[in-house]
């Protein structure tokens, strides 16, 4: 048997956090066992059970962003011959930065008028997860919807230079959910050395395009900024290649 106690920040004791709760998805031996949305504190999730012996590989993803809520492993309790171990990485690594595109936002969704929800936000559906898998590569996933270079999305034409991808991109993400008013994953600085991806897959400018739109001088904005950006990126990971 193996059991997961999952913590979850403030959205997730909030009963008025409804389309924000942290989607996870478990899987043993690749295959989805669990689909949840974490609406408490704590949750303890059964992963595995059986009468008979049999070796398995459990899965734990977070399908849905950062932005909106963040989850914690508080205890992990396992009934097995041996130890667990983690799965050996993969000879190969992609880290993707990119906007709700990358998500996987409203993939689930089947009325394309709705607004936002996590739980229909699924990561492993977007081109991002897909492509990993298809080149059986490990990933990093560094993105979040709304976002762009100067500008995240708005109705209005005015810049809106508080979502902003570079602001983010040194730390562990960016997030309306916290720990005890203390633990925030946008004030923690993210390690470098931990994942060095040979790849950087760059998928930015579709929030930025409603506001630079036809404006030439906003164009320009852009490109001075998206320039800047990759600087920051490279300097990060010397050596890496950058797609776009």
């Amino acid at each position: 048997k193996a059991e997961i106690t999952l913590k979850g920040d403030n959205i997730a004791a909030s009963k008025l956090s409804m389309g924000h709760y942290c989607r996870i998805g478990i899987y043993v031996n690749d295959e989805l066992v669990s689909d949840e949305l974490l609406n408490e504190r704590e949750k303890a999730i059964t992963i595995f059970e059986s009468n008979t012996e049999k070796a398995v590989t459990v899965k734990i993803l977070k399908l849905s962003e950062a932005a909106e809520s963040t989850v914690g492993i508080k205890k992990i309790k396992v009934n097995a011959k041996g130890f667990i171990k983690p799965t050996a990485p993969k000879a190969h690594r992609i880290e993707f930065i990119g906007d709700s595109i990358t998500c996987g936002y409203g993939v689930d969704d089947k009325d394309v008028n709705s607004q936002f929800s996590t739980a229909t936000e699924d990561a492993t559906k977007a081109y991002s997860y897909k492509t990993a898998k298809a080149l059986a590569a490990d990933y990093s996933m560094v993105s979040i919807s709304g976002y762009g270079i100067i500008s995240g999305h708005t109705d209005n034409g005015e810049i809106d230079d508080n979502r902003l991808m570079p602001k983010y991109y040194d730390k562990m993400g960016a997030s309306y959910g916290h720990f005890n008013n203390t633990i925030n994953v946008g004030t923690l600085d993210w390690d470098f050395t931990g994942f060095i991806p040979e790849l950087i897959v760059i998928n930015l400018g579709t929030n930025d395009a409603s506001y630079c739109g036809n404006d030439k001088v906003r164009q320009e904005q852009y490109t001075t900024g998206y320039i800047t950006f990759l600087r920051q990126i490279r300097e990060k990971n010397p050596d890496r290649k950058s797609v776009v």
